[in-house]
């Protein structure tokens, strides 16, 4: 592509390009124009992008004449294919033009870059196509504009203010007086287009060049680390240039001036428009905050799952210090509550953290799947033992056992329950809770069967032992005894008590100490095969909510 396409690309729409007629002939003429546009050396884009939008009004009123005109099947869709192809052609001419001109000659390329955005700006309609056509929207586009403009800029600034400083030191003043005429007629064309550079840019005397090249450069380069800082979770990084910044546009009010126009147009702002730094720099460190916050969710989360509760209980210290400082309402804001929100939030989990049972503390998602297998086996005990049989009742009791201390611990660390779900699929305390109500019922009947027939003989101290036992083993499974209340009504621990203090009253001696183990020992004495009671041996594998094991599997 020669330069001299540039004249084409940015200039006006053709005076003649609006046709009278949608006729066959003006058709033919019309399509061998096009072709002439764009084969010739310039291409006339324009004049291409205007026959084509033509025909595409006309195809969108008169669908009929025009498909009947042009033979096409689908003439407005067709046609545009065929414009979105004029477009992206003349955006790779454009690319290519550039990149020759910043190289050679970077006025020129600045120049490019303003002359394609005014065009833009004057004709809206045909920027959101091109923008469409080329697979970006329209403010991105813009964007790619600003900083082709600033790109070019620079490079004309450090030029041109080296060239200016070498012809004054060498006594050149008609070439250096020359050299500041054009550098004016750049700041000219730049007012005319609503894009005036800082006044530090406007005048070559009387301003530190080096310094503000080196400035500009030091704050693009800062940028980049800034946004590498936050990917790479480094905030003290982050933090730090921010701060930097900050303190330097507080102290070089002029200076910021420059970082002002450049800033904007790296960030697709108008490059007029003031920025308040106070409040730019603020919403940078509302932006570290944020991903700040995301990180060290994630960082509790691991701490979580590995146990370690003071890692935990550290970094949500660390967050509560951080609302309750000056910026915490506007922190709280960007992490999408209020402050009193982010403070209750905090103080919960904190809470929590802090009433776990000590031993739970060290208790992980590895300890819960050792457990996990565990139960499994005690499942498997459990369908392939004679129901109401000693291995039957102990695979029972230890099951719920570990049931309720997994409740327990979901109950008071729902992180850990959170982690424990993503890495197994097992939700606590639902799950856990399921099997320990599935034990109660099937444990529940066969006792109630055995105590009743221990009754019925007159043996009174079986009975009292059995109760006993069911005491012992409440006691020692608090989640346990609570779905039992639950299950069977708040009075159902103290019936239990009253059948025991009332059989040794008849028994004539003090309630027994039994260990849990009893439970079986007593099923084993009574020589019941547990027919009687009538229990599935896979009540707690096919609980509602597939048991522990199910879940696990």
């Amino acid at each position: 592509m020669k330069i001299r396409a540039l004249s084409v690309l940015v200039m006006v729409l053709l005076a003649g390009a609006a046709f009278a007629a949608c006729t066959a002939d003006q058709w033919k003429i019309d399509l061998e124009l096009a072709q002439t546009y764009l084969s010739s050396d310039p291409k006339n884009y324009l004049g291409a992008i205007n026959l084509h939008r033509t025909w595409i009004e006309y195809a969108k009123t008169q669908p009929e004449e025009v498909k009947a005109i042009t033979g096409l099947p689908s003439p407005a869709e067709d046609l545009t294919a065929s414009l979105n192809n004029v477009y992206r052609d003349a955006a790779q001419a454009i690319v290519t033009s550039y990149s020759d001109l910043i190289a050679k000659d970077p006025v020129k390329a600045a120049e490019l870059g303003i002359a394609v955005r005014k065009y833009f700006r004057d004709n809206p309609a045909i920027a959101s196509e091109f923008a469409t056509a080329i697979g970006a929207s329209r403010a991105t586009m813009f964007i790619t504009l600003d900083k082709a403009i600033r790109e070019g800029f620079m490079k004309v600034y450090a030029q041109m203010a080296s060239d200016y400083s070498r012809l004054v030191k060498e006594g050149k003043t008609a070439e250096a007086a020359q050299l500041s005429a054009s550098w004016d007629k750049i700041m000219a064309d730049l007012q005319a287009n609503g894009n005036p550079l800082p006044e530090e840019f406007r005048k070559f005397t009387g301003i530190d060049l080096d310094a503000t090249i080196d400035m500009v450069r030091a704050f693009e380069k800062d940028v980049e680390a800034y946004k590498a800082a936050i990917y790479a979770g480094d905030f003290d990084k982050a933090f730090a240039i921010s701060a930097k910044w900050e303190e330097f546009c507080t102290k070089n009010p002029q200076q910021a001036q420059a970082l002002n126009y450049f800033f904007n147009a790296a960030n697709g702002a108008t490059p007029r428009t003031k920025i308040d730094w106070k409040a730019a720099f603020q919403g940078l460190r509302l932006e570290i905050y944020e991903a700040m916050f995301r990180a060290d969710c994630q960082a509790y989360s691991a701490m979580i799952a590995k146990g370690d509760l003071a890692g935990a209980k550290a970094l949500v210290a660390k967050w509560q210090k951080i609302i309750a400082g000056p910026e915490g309402a506007l922190i709280a804001g960007k992490l999408g509550t209020d402050l009193a929100g982010a403070e209750a939030f905090l103080n919960e989990v904190q809470t929590k953290l802090e009433n776990i049972d000590p031993a739970f503390t060290s208790e992980t998602v590895e300890s819960f799947k050792k457990d996990l297998a565990t139960y499994q086996a005690h499942v498997e005990t459990f369908q392939n033992s004679v129901p109401g049989s000693g291995d039957w009742y102990g695979a029972v009791a230890q099951a719920m056992t570990l049931a309720d201390k997994w409740s327990r611990i979901a109950i008071q660390n729902p992180s850990l329950a959170e982690e424990i779900r993503k890495a197994t699929g097992v939700n606590l305390p639902q799950d856990s809770d399921n099997v320990i109500k599935a034990g109660l019922d099937a444990a529940m009947q066969d006792t109630a069967v055995k105590f009743t027939k221990a009754l019925g003989t007159g043996d009174f101290t079986q009975a009292r032992d059995l109760l006993t036992a069911w005491r012992k083993y409440l006691d020692e499974n608090p989640r346990v005894k609570e779905l039992a209340a639950e299950k069977w009504g708040p009075d159902f621990l103290g019936t239990l008590e009253r059948y025991e203090k009332g059989l040794t009253t008849m028994i004539g001696g003090e309630a027994t100490t039994a260990p849990v183990s009893s439970t079986s020992d007593v099923a084993s004495s009574t020589g019941s095969t547990g027919d009687d009671a009538g229990t599935d041996p896979a009540a707690i594998e096919t609980s509602p909510a597939g048991g522990l094991g199910g879940a696990g599997q």
